[in-house]
């Protein structure tokens, strides 16, 4: 899919986000699980939590009222079960399927994102997306890059 400029930036990050919900979704064993709530924590304070606030600042002004409500909605439910995830207590973890089901729910938000809420954005709000690539290529420079070792 073509992006408008000022939208690769999150795609970029959605990419990263994508590959964070396949290890969520496919982890198994509990010595698997405490290393990807490690990542899991490490990527959510450096990328995600960033993006979702970018997302809300820089997007949902240009949201129908439906966009916006479930935008926020879904980002509201990611940020309470990865914090269930991310707090729980070291010694257990939690089981396989709150990994999953925080693995699905950010696989479906961001494929909601990218294949209807930003075509939607390409089509009626093109002048208004102009306007925000400089600030947005600005913040993405400045982002720390996502390491997976």
């Amino acid at each position: 899919m073509k992006r408008h400029d000022s939208l690769q930036p999150f795609s970029r990050e959605h990419h990263h986000g994508l590959v964070l919900a396949r290890l969520l979704r496919e982890v198994e064993d509990q010595d698997a699980r405490r290393s990807v709530r490690v990542r899991l924590a490490q990527q959510w304070a450096s990328q995600l939590v960033p993006h979702f606030a970018h997302e809300e600042r820089w997007l949902t002004p240009l949201l129908t009222r439906e966009e916006e409500a479930r935008l926020t909605q879904e980002h509201d439910t990611l940020r309470e079960l990865a914090s269930l995830v991310i707090t729980s207590d070291p010694e257990t973890v939690p089981n396989v399927e709150s990994f999953r089901q925080l693995g699905t729910l950010l696989h479906d938000h961001i494929r909601w994102e990218e294949r209807e809420l930003f075509e939607a954005l390409q089509i009626r709000a093109a002048d208004a997306l102009d306007k925000l690539l400089e600030p947005l290529l600005e913040i993405e420079a400045r982002r720390p890059p996502v390491c997976w070792t």
